[in-house]
């Protein structure tokens, strides 16, 4: 549980806050609805998180990723929504006994976003190139525990 709030902090970290700066922790998605988890953020905070009931969590995840769609297919006239990674997105590559992470898109790009990146292959004559494409941090490895393949 320790190491699922440390995004948390880097959130905070990351945007000059601290917890005794914000007036309200709304927590959304699947995760918000696990009541550790709720209790723990509230904790590590020092302050309530806001009841369920006023804001379904995966209500509030459709509804946001509806009227983002709406938004990015021209359906909402004169709105402005920015969508953001909270993650680098990049390419996964052999490093060694360890995976390497080549960021393409960095944490807190504006989605849609697009990154360019060549690729050899590392053997010599092969036919092919595997690309793996993931998110994390990309001062970690790829097969850092913290780092997701999406593709």
């Amino acid at each position: 549980m320790r190491r699922a709030l440390i995004p948390l902090e880097e959130c905070l970290r990351d945007v000059g806050l601290t917890a005794h700066d914000l007036d309200a922790v709304l927590m959304i998605g699947g995760t918000s609805q696990v009541p550790l988890v709720r209790r723990e953020v509230e904790r590590a905070l020092g302050r309530e998180v806001v009841d369920p009931l006023l804001c379904k969590p995966m209500m509030a995840v459709a509804r946001g990723t509806a009227t983002t769609a709406a938004d990015i297919d021209g359906l909402i006239p004169e709105a402005t929504i920015s969508v953001t990674t909270s993650h680098d997105l990049g390419l996964s590559f052999e490093a060694g006994d360890r995976r390497g992470f080549d960021t393409l898109i960095p944490r807190y790009s504006t989605l849609p976003a697009r990154g360019i990146r060549s690729a050899m292959p590392s053997v010599r004559g092969a036919s092919k190139v595997i690309l793996e494409v993931v998110e994390g941090d990309g001062q970690r490895a790829a097969d850092d525990e913290r780092t997701f393949p999406l593709a």
